[in-house]
């Protein structure tokens, strides 16, 4: 199964980037002989439209386009006898096109869930055995304050608990619209995979639109693009 998973969507990334040269070729009228789905040898034709045969290929990789004259500066009409900013369009259209795809892909997917709100700290999950549980913090909870000070982020909740490890303080947290206040003391001593108070955190999200999923959409993609 991982390794379908892995061709499909080895073949999709290709299948995209060669619509790209595709749609930037047809843009500047260049002739296009060949749109393969999949890679050589072909097995047959569908049709052929405008002067470009569309072929079902043997090996199913995505796909490619063969422009009249890529492989010869001297055909009439070939690819080399357009301008070199067309010629260059065409060729960075392949990755453009695959950029574009992720950050729709990711602009979806943020519309689906929403965005983080990163002024408010949730609880995702309590500990058995930790102070958290003991004070009777549940996931879904939001950190309102500790000790009055508000907790506007995930810093700022950091921050005023290793300050006080050891110490008794005083938290208010938002559930459902009801403020529960209670009282904890964050460990000094806790194991590795746990926090002293023993809670996991992440951001409530916030519905958006597709229009304003987008950002977070390129965002998402230069990150991942950084981290590679």
């Amino acid at each position: 199964m991982d390794i379908l998973l892995f061709v499909g969507a080895l073949a999709s990334f290709i299948f995209i980037h060669e619509l790209g040269h595709f749609l930037a070729a047809r843009l500047f009228k260049m002739e296009v002989e060949e749109f393969g789905f999949g890679l050589p040898p072909r097995l047959f034709t569908m049709f052929t439209f405008k002067g470009t045969a569309y072929t079902i290929n043997l090996l199913p990789l995505g796909g490619f386009v063969r422009i009249k004259g890529e492989n010869d500066p001297d055909a009439v009409n070939g690819f080399y006898s357009h301008n070199p900013w067309k010629r260059f369009t065409v060729l960075v259209a392949g990755p453009l096109m695959n950029i574009i795809t992720a950050i729709l892909l990711y602009s979806l997917a943020f519309q689906a869930v929403g965005r983080p709100d990163l002024s408010k700290v949730l609880i995702t999950g309590v500990d058995a055995g930790t102070p958290a549980e003991s004070a009777g913090l549940q996931a879904g909870d939001i950190f309102v304050s500790i000790n009055q000070q508000p907790i506007d982020s995930s810093q700022a909740l950091t921050a005023v608990i290793q300050a006080n490890k050891g110490m008794e303080i005083s938290v208010t947290v938002d559930r459902a619209g009801d403020l529960v206040k209670t009282s904890m003391t964050p460990r000094s001593e806790y194991p590795d995979n746990q926090g002293p108070m023993g809670v996991q955190i992440s951001n409530p999200t916030i519905p958006i639109s597709i229009i304003e999923a987008v950002p977070y959409g390129g965002v998402a993609v230069v990150d991942v693009g950084y981290n590679l």
